[in-house]
């Protein structure tokens, strides 16, 4: 994937959704409705930042503690910062996901019972879901 200025935190590319057209058991087993994975990048992010942080607090030459904490802090700043944006568009992507998730089963059945099933009423993943709301 070529540099982006505009997203710049995005690492690599995700997997492409299938048009809306397809039936929604297909587009559900594409993964099209799954967690989304910016946040295991967001994860892996902060955990090389910290590791950043440990290497350069190990291996300064400086006697100040303070020059060695803050040279530390910087080391690892733009992961850190890339963390938080990827933290923002996973947020943005999941709550897309949940959304488009709904309106197709709505769309698809003609009921919703959404409220219930985040409530606590079915356990599962997403064909899971699928066949819930099929025998309902």
């Amino acid at each position: 994937m070529a540099y982006n200025k505009f997203r710049w935190w995005v690492i690599g590319r995700i997997k492409k959704p299938l048009p809306s057209t397809k039936p929604l058991l297909h587009r559900i087993r594409n993964g099209d409705f799954e967690y989304s994975p910016y946040f295991e990048q967001a994860e892996s992010q902060r955990k090389l930042s910290d590791e950043l942080f440990d290497t350069t607090f190990k291996n300064s030459k400086s006697n100040s503690y303070i020059t060695k904490y803050m040279d530390s802090l910087d080391s690892g700043r733009m992961n850190r910062v890339r963390a938080l944006k990827l933290d923002d568009e996973a947020h943005k992507h999941e709550y897309n996901r949940l959304c488009t998730l709904r309106e197709a089963l709505f769309k698809e059945f003609g009921f919703d019972l959404w409220d219930s099933v985040m409530n606590g009423d079915f356990n599962g993943n997403t064909e899971d879901l699928y066949w819930y709301y099929k025998t309902k």
